[in-house]
């Protein structure tokens, strides 16, 4: 469901401050969705629940943490108040389309099959507990949760994807972040979302290191470098 037409004025992390008609400002709920990377061992690593759990706290009111489930397509909620009208942090599981090792041929396509998923989470979401009936891209009170994508690694390049759909569909997606982009190259043959940010993000900024080495630089000690977008 588009909700508005893009681009607009940057958002703050966290809590977006939106101009009333009257001059007022008032802090609008985010949606902050929160994407990791390669996974050697398929487990979803703990990070991006410590990440959302800091951004959830720093919400007023406080924000609640929700892990998306793969089994069912539902998002758990695993930190937080469960109050709708703070942040809702979104953790996406996706370690096991993730995992990959040189010579494997059968992951070509997960990074974009992943990202379809994402969309279909965000468009239409399930949220489970307290929070079920809730809209991610909508704050309760009417008005739209602006919107925060970060992605490390091969997450960000699923969050390309994920962003072309919804600008696609005229859903502006506020901030993306990039931490260490690293899709997985041509010599693997994954078929990786190239990095590029669309027309539609308002802000986005990419943070990444260049003194590793990785398959495309002929290793693969797992010291990945990210890129410039």
């Amino acid at each position: 469901m588009p909700r508005r037409p893009a681009p607009r004025p940057p958002v703050a992390l966290g809590a977006a401050l939106v101009l009333l008609c009257c001059g007022d400002l008032v802090a609008q709920p985010t949606t902050t969705v929160i994407t990791h990377g390669y996974q050697l061992d398929a487990t979803f690593p703990d990070w991006p629940v410590v990440m959302g759990s800091r951004i959830a706290d720093r919400s007023s009111p406080p924000g609640t943490v929700l892990v998306l489930d793969p089994a069912t397509g539902g998002w758990s909620p695993v930190y937080g108040s469960n109050d709708p009208a703070g942040a809702i942090v979104l953790c996406f599981d996706w370690a096991e389309c993730s995992a990959w090792t040189p010579g494997d041929g059968t992951r070509v396509g997960t990074a974009v099959a992943a990202a379809d998923t994402l969309h279909a989470s965000l468009r239409d979401p399930r949220l489970l507990g307290p929070l079920a009936g809730a809209s991610v891209l909508v704050a309760p009170g009417g008005g739209d949760r602006p919107l925060h994508l970060i992605g490390h690694s091969r997450g960000a390049s699923l969050n390309t994807a994920v962003v072309e759909r919804l600008v696609g569909a005229g859903i502006a997606v506020d901030h993306l972040t990039f931490l260490d982009p690293h899709p997985i190259g041509p010599s693997a043959n994954l078929l990786d979302p190239a990095m590029v940010v669309h027309e539609g993000v308002v802000f986005a900024d990419n943070y990444y290191r260049a003194d590793g080495c990785d398959i495309d630089h002929g290793c693969f000690f797992f010291d990945f470098d990210g890129e410039p977008v």
